[in-house]
């Protein structure tokens, strides 16, 4: 069962088996990530049972930050 947070009631948490994912939502906006990606995955596949949904694949900008990826970071700007 994903708990909402306490700061913030469009970000949703999961944690199973010590695996987090993470759904931000913003109007019609969804961002997925986690600290597996099986569980992205079954995250976003579960998802698109209940709604129509567009994966657009990794995110590079979210509510105007930049994201930029490196090996073994994420950075936002």
């Amino acid at each position: 069962m994903y708990q909402v947070s306490k700061s913030d009631k469009f970000l949703y948490i999961k944690v199973v088996e010590g695996k987090v994912v993470v759904i931000f939502l913003y109007v019609d906006d969804m961002l997925i990530m986690g600290t597996d990606l099986e569980i992205v995955k079954f995250t976003k596949k579960f998802l698109s049972v209940k709604f129509s949904i567009k994966d657009i694949g990794d995110a590079d900008v979210i509510l105007g930050i930049k994201i930029l990826y490196t090996k073994d970071e994420i950075g936002l700007f």
